[in-house]
C-alpha cells in the first residue's frame, strides 16, 4: 500500500511510536503495591509475570504474557508487513480482519490492572499504585489500534477500488459484446 499511499506518513510514525512506547514500558514499573506503611513493592511486567508463574497462576501468566509481551508485537509487525509489503488487496484485507479480531484482546492486560488497582483501594493494609508503565502501555496499544484503524480504512477503500475497476472492466466487456450483437442483428435484418 505504501506505494500508492507513500505520502502517508502518519502510519509509520504511528507503528514506530507505539513500538517504542511498548519497549519502554517493558523497563518501567507499572505498579507499585504498599503493604503496611513499611514494605513497598515495583511490579515490572516481567517481575509480575515471575511472581504469578512463582504462585502457580500458570493460566494468568500465560495469558499475560501471551496479551501483554507477544501480541502487541506481533500486532505492529503485521501491520508494518501490511503497509509496506506488496499484498493484494483481498489477502491484506483479510489479514487485517484477523489483527482486528485479536486486537480486541489487546487491553485485556490493562483491565486486569485497573482491576487489581480497583479492588486494593478498599483494604486497609494493601495500597496499589499506577506507575508510568501502565500509562506507557495504555498508550502503546492506544497509538496501536489507531494505526490498525488507519491501515484497515485505507485496505478497504483499497479493495473497493480495486472491485470497482473488475467491475468496470466487466462493464466495457459487456457493452462491447452487444455492439457486435447489435451489429450482427442490424446486418441480417438488411
Amino acid at each position: 500500500m505504501v506505494a500508492r499511499y507513500w505520502y502517508r506518513l502518519d502510519i509509520p510514525l504511528l507503528l514506530a511510536a507505539s513500538a517504542t512506547l511498548n519497549v519502554w514500558a517493558l523497563t518501567v514499573p507499572f505498579l507499585v503495591m504498599k503493604t503496611l506503611i513499611f514494605f513497598k513493592d515495583d511490579y515490572t511486567l516481567f517481575h509480575s509475570i515471575h511472581v504469578m508463574w512463582q504462585a502457580k497462576y500458570y493460566l494468568l501468566a500465560g495469558v499475560i504474557t501471551l496479551f501483554s509481551l507477544v501480541f502487541p508485537f506481533f500486532k505492529l509487525g503485521a501491520m508494518t508487513v501490511c503497509w509496506f509489503a506488496p499484498l493484494e488487496a483481498r489477502g491484506r484485507a483479510r489479514f487485517l480482519g484477523l489483527i482486528s479480531w485479536l486486537g480486541k484482546w489487546s487491553m485485556l492486560d490493562v483491565f486486569v490492572m485497573a482491576t487489581l488497582l480497583t479492588l486494593t483501594q478498599s483494604k486497609a493494609l494493601l495500597d496499589a499504585e499506577p506507575k508510568m508503565g501502565l500509562y506507557l502501555f495504555t498508550g502503546a496499544i492506544l497509538l496501536s489500534m489507531i494505526a490498525s484503524l488507519l491501515i484497515d480504512t485505507i485496505a478497504r477503500v483499497e479493495a473497493g477500488r480495486k472491485h470497482l475497476s473488475a467491475v468496470e472492466a466487466e462493464l466495457e466487456t459487456v457493452k462491447a459484446e452487444l455492439a457486435e450483437v447489435k451489429a450482427k442483428l442490424d446486418a441480417s435484418s438488411r
